[in-house]
């Protein structure tokens, strides 16, 4: 297992004002599984790309282990990059796609042929040795990709979008099998690029949230979603996404309150010069039921979508649309008026301006 390290690191193209990655410093310790996590054109696949060798950086360093590895070729980097592409030679069997790294390192041939078989056996391809890439469904070629990746027993395992062109159900599946080749591979570190929110918070260890190449916040999937430090970072995760209210900071009886238009919420915390703020509040987190003392908004339903188990409400209220999300027996119907219970302990607090949390 190997820690990576990134010091400065900065991507610059000619002729692009914005630099595509600024000063990044960032670590992944041995044997984690770190996600970059971003909308398109953040930096996260270039900073895996710079990992990987496939760009040089313009400034800073790259360290794999007790190496720097920035200016070492990327063969020489003892890394395994799995592609959106899948980028399987079509003209070689199954077989010979997993072994052609351990050929290329010249290893004996009855030790490829095992290594080979158990990586197929355990990513059940096994029967699938003598087909070409074209003969196999696109969830069988992917596990070829991961699996040419992991019969290498590299220092680190680099996944770019991998599972961006599988169905939501193969997906799901191939989350699963990625989780468990990390923990049965003896933790080799990896770095795992993707926009999906659910990949991210599913896989990571550690989660790197990128925005226009600048990093927002570095933390456990738990501390990004219970604590995100800015509005951006707010409402990149969760799924309905947070609902945001736009209010004055007032003092009223000795308490600051969050006052907008048909509320007002006791903050119980200084925002210093700040006085105006955001409010964030998750769609889970109101309720159609709460004590009398709770602050509340008025709301009329406009919109029911059933999700089985649950309920999503979009409403309209004084302050804009919300979307509460409730179990399915919830008795709200469309044109249905209702009262929101906001939770003051559920509640996230932003600078208007700047957008950090306060």
């Amino acid at each position: 297992m190997s820690e990576v390290r990134l010091t400065g690191v900065s991507k610059r193209y000619d002729a692009v004002s914005r630099p595509a990655l600024e000063s990044l410093d960032l670590t992944i310790p041995n044997g984690e599984l770190a996600v970059l996590v971003g909308p398109s054109g953040c930096g996260k696949s270039t900073t895996l790309r710079i990992v990987a060798g496939l760009e040089e950086a313009s400034t800073g360093k790259v360290f794999i282990g007790d190496t720097n590895v920035t200016n070492i070729p990327p063969a020489n980097r003892d890394i395994a990059m799995v592609f959106q592409s899948y980028a399987l030679y079509p003209h070689m069997s199954v077989f010979d796609n997993l072994a052609f790294a351990l050929r290329i390192q010249k290893c004996d041939e009855k030790e490829i042929r095992e290594r080979v078989q158990q990586v197929a056996r355990s990513l059940s391809i096994d029967d699938y040795l003598e087909r070409k890439p074209k003969a196999l469904s696109g969830g069988q070629r992917q596990r070829v990709a991961i699996g040419r990746a992991v019969v290498r027993n590299p220092k680190v395992f680099l996944f770019d979008e991998p599972l961006s062109n599988l169905d939501a159900k193969l997906r799901g599946e191939m989350r699963k099998e990625i989780a468990r080749i990390h923990n049965s591979s003896d933790h080799t570190t990896s770095l795992y690029v993707t926009h999906d929110q659910i990949e991210a918070m599913t896989l990571a260890d550690r989660i790197v949230v990128l925005k226009d190449g600048l990093v927002q916040q570095v933390g456990s999937p738990i501390e990004i979603y219970d604590n995100p430090e800015n509005r951006f970072v707010a409402g990149f995760f969760g799924t309905p996404a947070m609902n945001f209210l736009t209010a004055d900071a007032i003092q009223k009886n000795d308490t600051l309150h969050a006052s907008g238009e048909g509320f007002s919420l006791p903050l119980g915390k200084e925002v210093g010069a700040c006085d105006r703020v955001t409010v964030g509040i998750r769609p889970e987190s109101i309720s159609l039921h709460g004590e009398s003392d709770a602050p509340t908004m008025k709301a009329s339903v406009h919109l029911r979508e059933v999700l089985g188990a649950e309920v999503l409400l979009h409403v309209d209220s004084p302050a804009g649309e919300l979307t509460v999300r409730t179990e399915a027996h919830a008795e709200a119907r469309e044109g249905d008026n209702l009262t929101l219970y906001l939770p003051t302990d559920k509640l996230h607090i932003f600078d208007a301006a700047s957008e950090n949390r306060i």
